[in-house]
Parts: structure tokens; sequence; C-alpha cells
């Protein structure tokens, strides 16, 4: 709706649509994963639901997919998946420029292709950094 706040704005019927077809592919393909975060925002949470009953885990809202790197909330979120970094898939739901920033961050290199991404899926190297594996764009 034209003058809604962008954390408020939920997924379009199109964006809706777009979901089950990603998801649809994404089952045949055997996507899983350890770990999902979103930040708070409703369409990130709306898309974290549906991705989760997808893999049968508990989606967890993380502050820092919707914050500066520097600031309280990107730090913890970096401190987290850090810890998680030795041996897990996690995937990211988010929103630019932020999502970009964290895989960077992370050391995942090929991050110059998320610019329209807002679902990352991220596989641990096992030495602390992290490769995108695939990612879902809008349209």
């Amino acid at each position: 709706m034209a003058g809604e706040a962008d954390e408020d704005r939920d997924l379009t019927e199109q964006g809706r649509a777009e979901l089950e077809q990603q998801c649809e592919r994404l089952r045949k393909l055997g996507f899983s994963c350890d770990a999902l975060w979103h930040s708070p925002w409703l369409r990130a949470r709306r898309t974290a639901e549906r991705l989760a009953a997808l893999v049968g885990v508990t989606p967890t809202v993380h502050l820092g997919l919707c914050s500066e790197l520097e600031s309280p909330a990107g730090r913890a979120l970096l401190s987290e998946a850090a810890l998680a970094g030795r041996a897990s898939r996690l995937v990211l739901v988010g929103h630019q420029p932020w999502l970009a920033n964290i895989a960077q961050h992370l050391g995942a290199a090929e991050v110059r292709d998320l610019e329209c991404a807002e679902v990352v899926w991220l596989v641990a190297q096992g030495d602390g950094r992290w490769a995108v594996h695939a990612r879902l764009s809008p349209g």
C-alpha cells in the first residue's frame, strides 16, 4: 500500500506465488538447512515461515538482518553466525543492502550477485568462513 512503512509491507499476491514456485523447486532439490534466521519485517517473516514449513526448522528473528553491521544487533548476528560457522547450513531472510553486507562479512566471496536477493543460503566451510550455496530473488 502507498505510504505503508517498508517493515510493515506484506508479500504481494505475486510475491506469494513466486515464493510458492521457489519452494516447489527447493523441495525437488532436497533443500535443507540447520537454521533459518529472518528479520522482523513482515514480508521476511512470511517468507521464513513458508521456508520453515518446507524444511521443518523453527525460524528465528534476528534484528541484525535489518540493521547496520556496526549496530549492536548487527554485531550480535555476526557473533552468533561465527559460533554456528563450523558445520552449519544457514538460511538468512532479510533485506538489502544488509543481506549482502552480512554475507560478505561472513566470508562469502560470491556476494556480487546478491544485490537483489532476499533469501541467502550459506554453507559453513569449516574454517569460520561461509559460502553462498543458493539465493532466492524477488521477481
